[in-house]
């Protein structure tokens, strides 16, 4: 140790060592040089030496030790420097400490720029600001380098940069600052005469006129530093401003580069030139061929060629994300310009791709020069998708199964079909599958480029031809056999595979000694052969060495543990027949490929933790995924959830940091808690919009950037996106609320915009702890004020802007009333944050209200914070809490051991968080010591409004009597684990799940089990109703392991012995049992023949479960059940049989149940079948009212057993008709109609008028005959008004027409339209004579054109081709195509403008003939129409 007077010390104490100016350096380098230290060694004392000298070993082991010292600690002083003319003696080898680690606080969640050297480290603030930190001494220099100078201190410093003795700082005014030991000129400035091999600092760096922002990168070695001013050529040309940033790029060709350096001891720079070529040119893709060689092995085939030469070519996926197959070597020693031929291993191409949920048919063509330039083409290789549908078919039949290949266009491509086993169905090149015996088969195509897809295949009834009811002669026998496995007989055909010597093989590995195991598919065992179909819990536990197992197709069941930390096996393929697979099952199965099997249902808590597990791709045959299931799966990178899951646990995929693709199912309503926790790899995903809700921790930690809350969320839990890479958060306006901590640690968020809908925010939802919110405005957004306030209230207090301009409004912040603190958390509620010493008297109440004198409000008190009472031992002898709590944090009250009396919880609690009221009122040794009161609270009340409920919410209380509230859906983990003094616990019949040993311990309770539960955890009643009888509840369909029974240490704890119910009566829906579930002399009573073997294989029982039918399970076609004798059961609801029930004592089928017994079904002992009837205590009359029409009835049925005891006939009524309504008129030749309406149900009664020539309108005219052959046609003109009489009661059939009566008759027809403001083309119509409208409509719509120019003649006969002229042009009609007019002999006579007018009518039938004297039909065009022609016509025409 150096011996120094005081005054030397505090001088070396207080030296600093500046440096940045020529001055300061000469004045502190003569200081230093000046000072001679001298060191004075101790030599150890002789004692140690003399006694040391008697042991050899001892010496030895003292100069190892000296040895040591020197060349760590004294060498370094003696080290010789490449000047050969400078022993440097500043530094020494500093032993690390804890220093190093302790960045100055200021520094913190500050830092711009770091970096460390040696045994300290320095550090610049984004405001400029230098620290410094660690072993900071120089060894005996007596230099400390935390000394910063005061210039560096005034100065704002852009970089710095740290060597091992010294430190070097660039200021933003240019200038260069260092300190430290300066000995070989580190820090610029150094006497060329002490050492002229030196190089100094260049004088624009030491006389600061560089510009700071043009330098790149500061560097501190051993002995030299360095700075970079420019980084070289970007490859521009110089832009307008003469800088290189903005030019355009170079264009190819040949250039040179100079490069200016100084060398060390030169004051003269000097330059080197290269010369080289700048290559733009993209290489290219001539051909791709995907090929099959001679081997059998698929082929990819590239031909690739550049203008210069190439460096690689990679095979991407179309999304251009992950690289497949490589290539590099091919090219070192190809030509320049040369095209080359590639040929790649692509064998497993499309796996590969598939296991990434890429496009399996199409890869890009990735190719690179040595100038990177890159070209990617994308090529289709095979279909990118199949779809298979899956068939039933008989024995012997041929069925052509339905597919699909996508794109359509590769529907018709070659595939290669295959059967799984081809004694169930084979299948020929076209997909055509033929059943040869009954069974499953499974069916597959594969492409040429190795996609393949499948389809399972039903031959037959698919049930075993074999029927045997589920009964066997050996259940639960255990036997090996040659190959050294393990098995025990767990159904008639069937057997499980054991672990080694039937016993958990605890670390030294079951089965450990076989480096490979084959698990045959079938074994034999007393002349039977049995199917393997499960893997037993712990069946290779622990098994470290096994390399390869292998499992046969038909495998249904891989127990729980049974891989555990299997961690050799590298080979091991999971059969598509396996439907569960249980907890823990393969748990650090690491360096095995595992694959999720297409027919799984089951997948246990912490399946496949730490596991190989590949491909997330699960079918939709899954219904439960458990907690944990995938933890730290790092080899998942793509996850595609099915609709058919039902059950998810939390944190499923916890931890898969290489996810970086997730599909969630289309109908799910609430993510599960910790789905996707600490995922980074996770940079996006798409929320389905039947989200409703996105569970507490659902993204924590995970690399989420970007995120689309989709409309319709309502709720986001508690830690959701706790952590996460999000720059954006946007929540909808129909998310309401916004849990606790929700989007705490999102450093990044640059906008945040919260929903008008939002009425609820948790504390510190959105504390970002980002750095940049000090400097920057705008980031938080609130729609409205009340969103604003509620930001506030949560405790954010950084910029909130409501549409652009800030939130300035008061809000209620922190108060404090009678030593508790308080926080608003909305305009009406507040939470307790702390309550001091003095506010617990030992009866101590929390308000309901209390009033802020700052604002005046006064508010509810709703929440308690985080430990807010946590291991306070402060002696209560009365703790209450009002009813307006409905939120208590993490260990609130935790560990209050001297607490007395706890008043009764909330009565509208909704959210208990971990462990907050655990362990309350323990401290027993004062208690008994009378020092203070005992517990005095007997019964606990958990009210039925609690919707969240953390672990261990309850756990480890002095209770005697626990009532959980109706409405309570769960009990969460631990939640009231050990409560050892209680005497009864009531569970509500709302209960459905009771998670992993949540009534763990509660060894003296009695405990109810609801028919409400559905799911009972691992060990969740372990150590619970020992002794005892208990009845599983009608609902359950899930038992975890040990869930009643476990072991135990007696007092002395020398030994242990199992607890737990010993008489269990299972349920019938009863579909998943765990192992070791009930204690080895458990006595089980199973309702099935099929559930007592799945009980006899997988738990421990000393003896084999009895089967007694519980009357309301269905037996199906191939299980069994029975009643023994002495045994009576009653039949509940509507039962079928399809199996087989022996019934030796008694079944009694009650009036009100139902027994069906199908054709199939074997009944022993049907005698004893008892059918009860009904006395009909209970009945009821169904009166049915009479109709007009229908009889009635009177019927009494017994509402017992819905017999009808008797039925009365009520008669019709008959109908009460009104009187007699004519609703149409007959006439001559057509009958007319009336009506009558029954008064009581408005039927309608109809009869005829008949037609009548007393009827005809032509009676009234003396010169019309009733039997002539105009009489219809008139009477239709005179019906429809269309014709009248010319007076004298005369109609004048053969008398003349005018051409003003014909259009007349026309403009009735047309239903008189108005004609407006229509001219008058005639100067012979007056404009107020009778027939004016007519005519000018007439005129108007084409129909008359005149005789003349502005002549119509209205009194003129109207002649025969006139008329058809008129009603051509009315109809509008086409001209008809065949020549009628020529049949007639005088069709001559027709004019030129009347021909084709004429011919529509005579092929239209409106116009006949006229017979002459002899009989012959002429066409008379000329001759001028009668009256009754006329009528005839028009009727002809009307009626078409």
């Amino acid at each position: 140790m150096s011996k120094k007077n005081s005054s030397a010390k505090r001088s070396w104490l207080g030296r600093l060592f500046f440096g940045g100016s020529k001055g300061l350096a000469d004045d502190i380098e003569a200081k230093r040089t000046a000072k001679n230290d001298v060191e004075e060694i101790v030599s150890p004392v002789k004692q140690i030496v003399r006694g040391f000298m008697e042991r050899k070993l001892a010496v030895g082991a003292l100069c190892v030790v000296i040895a040591m010292f020197l060349l760590v600690f004294i060498g370094p002083l003696f080290m010789t420097t490449y000047t050969d003319t400078y022993t440097e003696v500043t530094q020494a080898n500093l032993p690390p400490t804890m220093s190093m680690l302790s960045v100055p606080s200021e520094l913190k969640n500050d830092i711009k720029m770091i970096d460390s050297y040696g045994s300290f480290s320095v550090g610049l603030s984004n405001a400029g600001k230098v620290y410094v930190w660690g072993a900071t001494g120089l060894g005996t220099t007596g230099i400390d380098i935390a000394d910063i100078p005061e210039e560096v201190q005034n100065e704002k410093i852009a970089w710095v940069a740290a060597g091992i003795d010294h430190i070097v700082a660039v200021g933003e005014n240019g200038k260069v600052y260092a300190w430290g030991a300066n000995k070989l000129g580190q820090y610029g400035y150094f006497d060329p005469a002490v050492n002229p091999n030196i190089a100094p600092e260049p004088d624009e760096l030491l006389n600061g006129t560089i510009d700071a922002s043009n330098i790149k990168k500061i560097t501190c070695g051993y002995q030299a530093t360095a700075t970079l001013v420019q980084q070289g050529w970007n490859g521009r040309l110089p832009g307008a401003d003469g800088s290189y940033n903005n030019g355009d790029w170079a264009p190819e060709g040949d250039y040179t580069f100079s490069v200016r350096g100084r060398g060390v001891g030169s004051d003269v720079d000097s330059f080197q030139s290269y010369s080289f070529y700048v290559d733009n040119t993209r290489p290219e893709l001539k051909s791709a061929e995907l090929y099959e060689d001679e081997n059998g092995d698929l082929k990819l085939a590239l031909t690739v060629s550049d203008n210069k030469y190439l460096q690689f070519a990679w095979i991407i996926d179309s999304a251009q994300q992950y690289y497949y197959l490589e290539a590099a070597d091919e090219f070192k020693d190809v030509e320049e310009g040369a095209a080359v031929r590639l040929v790649l291993d692509a064998s497993d191409l499309v796996q590969q791709l598939s296991l990434n949920a890429a496009n399996p048919g199409r890869v890009g063509i990735l190719i690179s020069d040595c100038a990177n330039n890159t070209t990617t083409v994308f090529v289709d290789i095979g279909p990118q998708g199949m779809e298979i549908e899956p068939a039933e078919i008989a024995v012997g039949e041929t069925k052509q199964l339905s597919y699909k290949v996508y794109p359509a266009s590769m529907q018709d491509i070659d595939l290669e079909w295959s059967s799984s086993d081809e004694s169930v169905a084979t299948v020929n090149e076209k997909g055509e599958v033929t059943g040869v015996s009954d069974g499953t088969v499974r069916i597959t195509a594969t492409a040429f480029s190795r996609l393949s897809s499948y389809c399972m295949v039903t031959v037959g009834q698919g049930v075993p031809t074999e029927r045997n009811f589920g009964e066997c002669e050996n259940l639960g026998e255990i036997f090996t056999t040659a190959d050294g496995l393990w098995w025990k007989v767990s159904g008639p055909d069937t057997v499980l595979l054991l672990p080694e010597n039937n016993k958990t093989q605890n670390y030294s590995g079951s089965y450990s000694s076989m480096a490979e195991i084959t698990v045959p598919a079938t074994v034999s065992y007393a002349g039977k052969t049995y199917r393997v179909t499960a893997i037993a819990a712990e069946a290779f536990y622990f098994n470290m060495k096994t390399t390869s197992v292998t499992l046969p197709d038909g495998l249904e069941t891989i127990g729980g543990s049974a891989f555990f930390f299997a961690s050799g096996i590298k080979t091991l393929h999971i059969p598509d027949s396996v439907k569960t697979i249980g907890a823990m099952a393969f748990n650090y199965v690491s360096n095995a490929a595992l694959n999720i099997p297409a027919s799984i249902e089951f997948i246990g808590d912490s399946a496949f933790t730490g596991s190989g597990v590949v491909g997330g791709d699960f079918p939709e045959s899954l219904n439960y995924i458990g907690e944990k299931a995938f933890l730290n799966c790092t080899g998942l990178t793509t996850i595609s959830l099915p609709t058919s899951v039902e059950n998810y646990g939390a944190n499923i995929f916890y931890g898969c940091s290489n996810v970086t693709y997730v599909e969630l199912p289309q109908n799910m309503e609430k993510i599960p808690n910790g789905l996707l926790w600490d995922c980074t790899g996770l940079k996006r995903i798409y929320i389905p919009s039947s989200v409703k809700e996105i569970g507490n921790a659902a993204f924590y930690s995970s690399g989420l950037e970007k995120l689309n809350l989709p409309d319709g969320l309502q709720k986001i839990d508690q830690w959701a996106f706790c952590s996460t890479k999000l720059k954006e958060i946007i929540i909808p306006d129909s998310v309401q609320t916004v849990e606790y901590r929700a989007f705490i640690y999102c450093d990044g968020v640059e906008n945040c915009v919260v929903g008008s809908g939002v009425k609820e925010i948790g504390q510190d939802a959105f504390y970002f702890w980002n750095n940049k919110f000090e400097d920057q405005t705008g980031v938080m957004h609130a729609k409205t004020t009340e969103q604003a306030k509620l930001l506030r209230y949560s405790g954010y207090g950084h910029e909130i802007l409501i549409n652009g301009a800030p939130y300035t409004s008061y809000f209620g912040g922190q108060f404090a009333v009678d030593g508790i603190s308080y926080m608003p958390t909305s305009d009406t509620t507040v939470r307790v944050t702390a309550i001091s010493d003095d506010a617990k008297t030992e009866t101590f109440s929390i308000p309901a209200t209390v009033t802020n004198e700052g604002d005046g409000r006064t508010y509810a008190v709703t929440e308690l914070a985080d430990r807010l009472l946590f291991q306070n031992q402060s002696v209560l002898t009365m703790l209450d809490l009002p009813d307006t709590i409905e939120k208590t944090g993490d260990r609130t009250f935790d560990q209050m051991f001297n607490v007395r009396t706890f008043g009764k919880l909330p009565a509208n609690l909704k959210s208990v968080g971990y462990q907050s009221f655990g362990y309350l009122g323990w401290e027993m040794r004062l208690e008994q010591q009378g020092l203070i009161p005992a517990w005095q609270t007997d019964v606990l009340d958990i009210p039925g409004s609690i919707e969240f409920m953390d672990q261990c919410a309850f756990a480890g209380n002095r209770y005697k009597t626990i009532n959980v509230g109706e409405g309570i859906t769960y009990l969460s983990y631990y939640s009231l684990y050990g409560n050892k003094e209680a005497k009864e616990i009531n569970l509500p019949s709302t209960l459905k799940r009771v998670e992993e040993s949540a009534l763990y311990d509660c060894r003296n309770a009695k405990i109810n089990l609801p028919d409400s539960l559905e799911y009972i955890g691992k060990s969740a009643f372990a150590g619970d109703l020992d002794g005892e009888t208990i009845h599983l509840p009608e609902n359950l369909q899930y038992l975890g392991d040990t869930a009643f029974g476990t072991q135990m240490y007696t007092a002395d704890y020398s030994s242990k012995y199992w607890v737990g119910p010993t008489t269990i009566y299972l349920n019938g829906s009863l579909s998943n049992i765990g192992a070791r579930v009930f204690r080895p002399d458990a006595k089980v009573i199973a309702v099935l023949n099929s559930q007592r073997n799945k009980v006899a294989g997988f738990t421990d029982l000393n003896e084999l479960p009895t089967v007694i039918w519980d009357g309301k399970t269905d037996i199906g076609y191939n299980d069994g059940s029975c009643i023994p004798e002495g045994v009576t059961v009653t039949l509940r609801g509507n039962v079928t049989i399809d199996g087989k029930l022996c019934i030796e004592g008694k079944l009694i089928v009650p009036h009100d149940a139902k027994l069906t017994i199908t054709k199939d079904a074997v009944i022993l002992g049907e005698d004893n079948i008892v059918y009860e009837g009904c006395k009909h205590e209970h009945t009821k009359e169904i009166v049915v009212e009479a109709t007009c029409t229908e009889s009635g009835s009177k019927t009494v049925v017994c509402e017992d057993c819905g017999e009808t005891i008797s039925t009365e006939v009520i008669p019709a009524t008959g109908h009460s008709f009104g009187d007699w309504t004519v609703t149409k008129e007959a006439t001559c030749f057509e009958d007319g109609e009336e009506t009558r309406t029954c008064s009581v149900c408005q039927a309608v009664e109809t009869r005829p008028i008949f037609a009548n020539s007393d009827n005809c309108p032509s009676k009234a005219f003396t010169d019309l005959d009733a039997d002539a052959w105009y009489h219809e046609g008139v009477d239709y003109a005179l019906t429809n008004g269309l014709m009248n009489g010319v007076g004298s009661g005369k109609f004048e059939p053969d008398g003349q027409l005018t051409r003003a009566q014909l259009v007349t008759v026309l403009y009735r027809a047309a239903g008189e339209p108005d004609t407006g403001k229509q001219v008058n083309p005639f100067t012979d119509v007056a404009d107020d004579a009778w027939y004016t409208k007519a005519v000018i409509w007439a005129a108007n719509n084409g129909i008359v054109n005149g005789v003349a120019k502005n002549v119509f003649a209205p009194d003129a006969s109207i002649t025969r081709e006139q008329i058809a002229a008129m009603l051509y042009r009315y109809a509008g009609a086409e001209a008809a195509k065949e020549d009628k007019l020529s049949a007639f002999p005088d069709a001559a006579k027709t004019s030129d403008w009347a021909k084709e007018a004429l011919n529509w009518a005579v092929a239209s039938g409106l116009i006949n003939g006229v017979a002459d004297a002899n009989g012959t039909a002429n066409l008379e065009p000329q001759a001028t129409a009668t009256r009754a022609q006329i009528a005839t016509i028009l009727m002809r025409w009307l009626e078409k």
